[in-house]
């Protein structure tokens, strides 16, 4: 197993990029409605995997009710007793496969551990009489790719910011 902390990982990111996922060290495990989450880029954008413009990295990632992603994506994450999670994310279907930049920036977010918010929709204004849309924020992960099963794997930081990826 190999052991990451946050704070390791996003000391080099800049300050804008370090701001935007404070965000998810903040809110993680409280259930938010989609008009507070503050990037309106991130949440108002169809797809699932958001690379903000002129950014390499994968800033967040998203799995919204009813999306056409995979229906190999888990249902529901995993969570340990620690706070940590697990989940299991497809890639976006594109022709250009995985050099299509939302694809290629969680990519490099893998290779050089930076870690991606997610955030897991829990209601959406078809699902509930209210018709708001709310998501679970999981919180930071590191994502690792599964070339021979083309999925990505998010490994989410527990509650110590520390996250343990297997080998």
């Amino acid at each position: 197993m190999n052991k990451f902390k946050i704070s390791s990982c996003i000391q080099s990111l800049s300050k804008q990029h370090q701001d935007e996922l404070s965000w998810f060290r903040s809110f993680k495990s409280i259930n938010v409605l989609h008009k507070d989450i503050p990037n309106r880029n991130f949440s108002n954008t169809p797809k699932g995997i958001y690379v903000p413009k002129n950014n390499a990295y994968c800033l967040a990632a998203k799995k919204t009710l009813g999306d056409d992603y995979s229906d190999r994506d888990l249902l529901e994450p995993f969570f340990d007793s620690k706070g940590g999670w697990f989940y299991e994310y497809s890639p976006e279907k594109h022709e250009q496969g995985m050099t299509y930049y939302t694809n290629n920036g969680m990519l490099k977010s893998s290779k050089e551990n930076i870690p991606i918010g997610f955030i897991f929709q829990t209601h959406n204004k078809k699902s509930n009489p209210a018709k708001i849309t709310s998501y679970d924020v999981l919180g930071l992960a590191l994502v690792r790719y599964d070339g021979g099963n083309n999925i990505f794997k998010l490994y989410g930081f527990n509650n110590d910011e520390v996250v343990f990826i297997p080998n």
